[in-house]
């Protein structure tokens, strides 16, 4: 799984993680059924990535590239708010991922980055 991560962070890297963010409105719940069936093989790899992350710990560390301070950094994550997906206790992504330089979470530096 490791050589997965390193070839996204190596593709991410050469276009200086300042690619555009693809945004599609999703109207309606069938919309967002037919979306989701065909992204489902996107979403499997995804969630690939996610549990090799999770090591068992209290926390950990996953390296990435911080849009707001602009450069790579070891994003600290925990499982508070954490919950289970197939049986296995996952950290809520969206509130962890903390920077240790600018301190947001993954959702902050969202919203910051698509403003």
């Amino acid at each position: 799984m490791s050589r997965i991560l390193n070839r996204i962070f190596r593709q991410r890297r050469r276009r200086q993680f300042e690619a555009p963010i693809a945004l599609k409105r999703i109207a309606t719940h069938h919309e967002y059924a037919t979306y989701m069936d065909r992204m489902i093989s996107e979403y499997n790899m995804r969630r690939q990535v996610e549990r090799s992350l999770i090591l068992n710990q209290n926390s950990f560390t996953v390296p990435g590239w911080c849009f707001i301070c602009r450069k790579q950094v070891s994003f600290h994550v925990d499982f508070s708010y954490s919950y289970y997906v197939d049986e296995e206790l996952t950290p809520n992504w969206r509130e962890h991922l903390r920077c240790p330089g600018c301190g947001l979470n993954n959702r902050m530096r969202a919203a910051i980055h698509i403003f």
